[in-house]
């Protein structure tokens, strides 16, 4: 019997240590994967020598789109114009984005539900940008 249950705790071991690893790979796709697809710009905060402004992108008159494809490449939509593809990576919590022409721009991002928020610094100015899905 004690043979017997030894082995039990054994295979049981190796199934929670399998579990859980199984577990991490799909979160870990999980956060990459939530933002494939379009997301349209909603508002844009500005921090610049400690003034603050907000405007939305219909005060602002841009109609600017995001759509992020699962193979690493990203289309950047103005007001129905494509800039063409960029690239982008996620580690962690830090998107990068690649443009050929301005180089490299990193954000910390978040997705909750349908929106996706980007934050940065881009030229010495604190940027946050707010994205809804569409």
């Amino acid at each position: 019997m004690t043979i017997f249950v030894a082995y039990i705790r054994n295979v049981m071991k190796r199934f929670l240590i399998i579990a859980v690893a199984a577990l991490m790979g799909l979160v870990s796709c999980t956060k990459e994967s939530q933002l494939i697809g379009s997301w349209q710009l909603e508002s844009t905060t500005i921090v610049n020598e400690g003034v603050e402004m907000t405007i939305s992108a219909e005060e602002a008159g841009v109609d600017e789109v995001f759509i992020f494809k699962p193979d690493g490449k990203i289309e950047h939509i103005v007001n129905g114009k494509s800039d063409g593809d960029a690239m982008y990576t996620v580690s962690g919590k830090t998107l990068t984005l690649i443009f050929e022409d301005d180089g490299a721009i990193l954000f910390e991002y978040s997705v909750k539900g349908r929106t996706l928020t980007l934050i940065g610094d881009i030229e010495g100015v604190k940027v946050t940008m707010n994205f809804k899905k569409i």
